[in-house]
């Protein structure tokens, strides 16, 4: 069976512009793995396909996450996140000080204008 299959693969291969030693590839290393997944798809029919191959694939390589390990990961991540949501307010804060700053100085930059206007037309009468 595997040789049937192993030839259906070539051939379903033969017509895409890859070279040989990576068709030799697909053939022999990606189809067999692929071939199973989707039969567990199949079998199985989620409705998240995506999470379904990602867990297959883990647990075909030996790799799966350990729920402490997970979980810690996710600790992680939330107090790195909770880091950046700070430094963004801090910056924010900064910007908006800085802007009221750069305002105040416009509006006396502005009134001095006004009153040297004044002073200017009082000289003149």
């Amino acid at each position: 069976r595997q040789a049937l299959q192993a030839a259906m693969a070539a051939q379903a291969i033969e017509g895409l512009a890859f070279p040989e030693d990576k068709k030799k590839y697909i053939v022999d290393t990606l189809d067999p793995i692929l071939e199973q997944m989707v039969q567990d798809l199949l079998a199985q029919v989620p409705q998240e396909p995506v999470p379904f191959m990602i867990q297959w694939l883990r647990k075909r390589s030996g790799i799966v996450p350990q729920a402490g390990k997970e979980k810690m990961a996710i600790k992680e991540r939330n107090a790195n996140l909770k880091r950046e949501l700070q430094n963004m307010q801090e910056f924010v804060e900064g910007a908006v000080t800085a802007a009221k700053g750069d305002k105040s100085s416009k509006e006396d930059e502005e009134e001095s204008e006004e009153e040297d206007d004044d002073d200017d037309a009082a000289e003149e009468l």
